[in-house]
């Protein structure tokens, strides 16, 4: 169990690379813009299912303030070897720090994977 386990998080890790460039893209948004992007268009973004791949299924972006802002990966629990429904999202909240970055946060509520597939900094 362990052993699979250790897979699917590793697996897990390869689908959220999809993130990583996101994440730069919407911070480079809102350095442009001076506020966090309306939509997911505006922040440079491309269609959610545009981010699909074997382990992900869609990457979605939400503006929840002018300095805060969040993007959902809904990974494919079937490829992953997870029941359906088993809680495959890993939501990161991007917010405007004090010296204009933007700092990201996967361990929050938004994210229902089970922690024991998540990397380490989104436990």
């Amino acid at each position: 169990v362990a052993a699979r386990d250790a897979e699917v998080a590793e697996q897990v890790t390869e689908g959220l690379g999809a993130a990583a460039a996101a994440k730069t893209t919407v911070a480079d948004a809102w350095n442009s813009l001076g506020y966090m992007a309306t939509s997911q268009t505006q922040a440079g973004l491309e269609a959610a299912d545009e981010y699909a791949s074997k382990y992900v299924d869609s990457l979605t972006y939400a503006e929840i303030s002018n300095t805060s802002s969040s993007l959902t990966v809904d990974l494919n629990a079937t490829s992953l070897g997870l029941p359906g429904g088993s809680g495959e999202v890993v939501q990161f909240v991007g917010t405007v720090n004090n010296v204009g970055g933007v700092d990201w946060d996967c361990a929050g509520t938004g994210t229902t994977l089970p922690a024991k597939y998540r990397p380490a900094n989104c436990r």
